[in-house]
């Protein structure tokens, strides 16, 4: 089993979800959904898997101060059992860039997860990440298309025995097409407006509510319960009003 990096969650799942599985995060433009996604990666890192990400979303770089701002720091990993695909520079920049592991074209399909499944079988990737399938939706002249890439993408890279972890933006998509891209996932888990709840697993939950509140914190997603037990956690959320009253949200 893998750990999705958040005890709760995965005590809600049994000990996480099951290796070489397809695990969807759902989340709204807050991309708390995304933040979760990489705890989860960043747990796997430190079990040892070998991990390739394809960043479609920003500059790898931005990527990896955004997640550092999350208590995620993925620089002991890199170059070794982490690889980042920019698949963001030949989008949205200026010229043709290139370099090992830059996607030439992102908007060709066919290229684009022939490359990506070469180097999961390739360099021998345990785990392949995709932050998000959201930004290439948005640029597609026939989003149906795209739709059918992704599923047949997290498939193959299924039938080969690895995991996928791909975080999505409901906010974005056709309710139809949200449906669609789904479909392949074996384990949906929704992460929006302070809720983590489990859509769809593998196994049998372990739960009859298989959701929890949340905090996000600067080192992550935090299951409120857990951070509000801290005595940081507590002293975080404090604050004083211009009469000197001492408020925990909306709670004097």
């Amino acid at each position: 089993m893998l750990s999705l990096g958040v005890r709760q969650l995965d005590d809600i799942l049994g000990g996480g979800v099951e290796e070489g599985s397809s695990v969807a995060f759902v989340g709204s433009i807050e991309y708390d959904n995304v933040i979760l996604m990489h705890q989860a990666v960043l747990e796997a890192l430190k079990a040892g898997k070998r991990v390739l990400v394809v960043d479609f979303r920003q500059p790898p770089s931005t990527l990896l101060k955004e997640l550092r701002n999350h208590g995620i720091d993925y620089e002991p990993f890199l170059n070794n059992s982490l690889t980042i695909l920019d698949g963001y520079s030949n989008l949205y920049g200026q010229g043709i860039q290139g370099g090992r592991n830059v996607l030439p074209n992102p908007l060709d399909l066919g290229i684009t997860t022939a490359i990506i499944r070469g180097a999961l079988q390739g360099d021998e990737y345990d785990i392949l990440v995709i932050d998000d399938v959201t930004s290439q939706y948005t640029l597609q002249s026939s989003p149906k298309i795209y739709i059918k890439a992704i599923v047949r993408l997290v498939n193959s890279v299924k039938s080969l025995g690895k995991t996928t972890f791909v975080a999505v933006c409901s906010d974005v998509f056709e309710k139809s097409d949200l449906a669609a891209i789904l479909i392949p996932f074996d384990y949906v888990v929704e992460v929006s407006k302070g809720v983590v709840e489990v859509k769809r697993s593998l196994q049998p939950l372990r739960v009859v509510e298989p959701k929890f509140a949340y905090v996000r914190t600067r080192n992550g997603i935090s299951p409120t319960k857990e951070h509000y037990q801290s005595l940081e956690g507590l002293k975080a959320q404090l604050r004083a009003d211009e009469n000197g009253a001492i408020w925990l949200k909306d709670v004097r």
